[in-house]
């Protein structure tokens, strides 16, 4: 029951009053509820805190901790340096919060210093709670200093839709995801890569610092480093692209490859292009220690299809047909590297030197090919194309001996077909063996002719005269 209590004043303005319920029992119910909700606020308030003060004093050795305007109550938008803040170039305050997680779910019981730095990342050895040694490759984001990533991602069939770029972070973040994907190509192949690998926590050491007396140890390194670059190349479709002495770990008398991150795959615009830098910085390493591949003769022999390795090693009687793949690739490049075989390589190889091949440019496909510069190279063999395109010897087999005299006699045949080759203009092309005395009458003779058509020569006035009369009758 609700009661209307008119409130009179001096003026003639009248008021209304709705006074509260006289219900005591209606009153006690409100009061207990409003209670019960405000203790139980303040429990789940207290739970809450308590747990945020039992993780900062667990980690307050490990993250530093700093105050947030948001959850002081400032809704305002404050931008500062310190939200940037870096550390050792790499931990920044948003990766700090990626390792406190890793940390708080168990993933790594502590983390330590840092073990090796480079130009996109630096390595820290971290372990878990069941003691096993752990390596966290972090990435730089804030801090930038290789920029130049577009050669490897532009052209390449898995970002054809593009990536984000402008954003360092986004572009960091799909870094080391490609990398991830090219490691498990890796591992799917057999070649040795990180997992990562240590010993009583000292890292395995860049094949540039190990130690290494056994000039016989230098040479199996260098076989099967090779072995895994044709292995890269034609089973996991991947070119390093900064494959050197620095991204290789040497750990028990083995190679590991490393920094994958920038690895391309085989059809990329520039793969060939790193591919024979790859190379190029194994020749460099390894021919101090023993005797390798030149640079040309290590290019055939990673793009050399299977199809050919297998053909080559079953003529040459030194596996069966049904052995295993590891077999068949470890007699070819033993075979390979033997006098017999290298000495047809270095026939090839001297027609166009190493500093030319070096500079020489390399197509993927015959589409690529420029008539006028190649047709001649593709047809023989020589140059750069014949193992990549698939013309040339290797139809025939790398090493085979057969139609040497046919193909020497369809030498000779094309030599005099050159000697009577004649210029477009009409002029005749100098011989190689042609003398003096006969080139000299041959470019006077040239003269004379060019001296008898300047008399009949139109002078250049009257020339543009009869130019103009003929345009202005039309």
């Amino acid at each position: 029951m609700r009661t209307q209590v008119a409130v009179a004043s001096g003026s003639n303005t009248t008021g209304v009053v709705v006074a509260p319920s006289n219900n005591p029992a209606q009153q006690r119910a409100l009061k207990a509820k409003a209670a019960a909700k405000a203790a139980l606020k303040s429990s789940s308030t207290n739970a809450d805190q308590a747990l945020v003060d039992e993780l900062s004093a667990k980690f307050a050795s490990k993250i530093r901790v700093v105050s947030s305007r948001k959850a002081e109550g400032d809704k305002t938008t404050h931008k500062d340096k310190a939200d940037r803040a870096t550390v050792e170039q790499v931990l920044d305050p948003r990766t700090r919060i990626i390792l406190f997680k890793m940390l708080n779910n168990q993933t790594l019981s502590q983390v330590n210093g840092c073990i090796s730095t480079g130009k996109e990342a630096n390595v820290y050895h971290a372990s878990t709670p069941d003691g096993q040694h752990r390596a966290i490759k972090v990435y730089k984001t804030s801090i930038l200093v290789f920029k130049d990533r577009d050669r490897y991602v532009t052209g390449e069939f898995r970002y054809r839709n593009g990536y984000a770029k402008s954003n360092p972070r986004k572009m960091v973040k799909m870094w080391a995801e490609k990398e991830m994907r090219n490691l498990k190509r890796l591992v799917v192949a057999g070649i040795p890569c990180p997992e990562p690998y240590s010993c009583e926590c000292m890292a395995s050491p860049r094949l540039k610092d190990a130690v290494i007396n056994d000039p016989m140890n230098y040479k199996n390194l260098y076989l099967h480093l090779v072995k895994m670059v044709w292995k890269m190349y034609h089973k996991c479709k991947l070119v390093h692209a900064d494959l050197s002495e620095y991204n290789i770990l040497y750990h028990n008398k083995t190679l590991y490859i490393i920094d994958v991150s920038q690895s391309v795959e085989h059809d990329h615009p520039h793969a060939l292009e790193f591919l024979r830098k790859d190379l190029q910085n194994v020749v460099d390493y390894f021919s101090n220690a023993v005797d390798v591949f030149t640079l040309r003769e290590l290019f055939d022999y990673t793009v050399t299809t299977w199809d050919i390795v297998l053909k080559t090693v079953v003529e040459q009687g030194l596996c069966a047909a049904g052995a295993d793949e590891d077999s068949v690739l470890d007699a070819y490049t033993a075979y390979m590297h033997t006098p017999k075989a290298r000495m047809n390589i270095q026939e090839v190889a001297a027609s166009k030197g190493e500093a030319v091949f070096k500079q020489a440019y390399i197509p993927r496909t015959l589409q690529e090919i420029k008539v006028q510069r190649g047709q001649v190279d593709v047809n023989s063999g020589v140059g750069a194309y014949g193992r990549v395109t698939g013309a040339g010897p290797q139809d025939k087999g790398p090493f085979s001996e057969e139609n040497d005299e046919e193909s020497d006699e369809d030498e000779d045949d094309s030599d005099d077909d050159d000697d009577d080759e004649e210029d477009e203009d009409g002029s005749i092309r100098l011989k190689k063996d042609e003398e003096k005395d006969a080139k000299k009458a041959r470019k006077q003779a040239a003269k004379e002719e060019k001296r008898e058509k300047r008399l009949t020569k139109m002078p250049k006035a009257v020339k543009k005269r009869k130019q103009k009369v003929t345009s202005n009758k039309k």
